[in-house]
């Protein structure tokens, strides 16, 4: 994969991504000719995670959205 596509899976910037790649920190990373980054796909991880945000403001609403937010998890 391209390293603009590495940059999409990770969530990071593409200049974030080609100072790793110029310090050697991606590990089996190489460049064609052309000047193309490639990233091999068996040491990609899709690290993004989803946060969730809640503000409960009385008693009764504390208890239905944790119920909610098991029901989503």
């Amino acid at each position: 994969m391209m390293l603009s596509a590495y940059t999409k899976n990770l969530g990071i910037g593409y200049r974030t991504a080609w100072n790793h790649f110029k310090a050697g920190k991606i590990k089996g990373v190489y460049q064609l000719e052309s000047g193309t980054i490639i990233v091999p796909d068996d040491i990609v991880e899709n690290k993004l995670a989803t946060v969730i945000y809640s503000r409960v403001l009385d008693e009764y609403n504390k208890c239905n959205t944790f119920f909610h937010f098991t029901l989503f998890c």
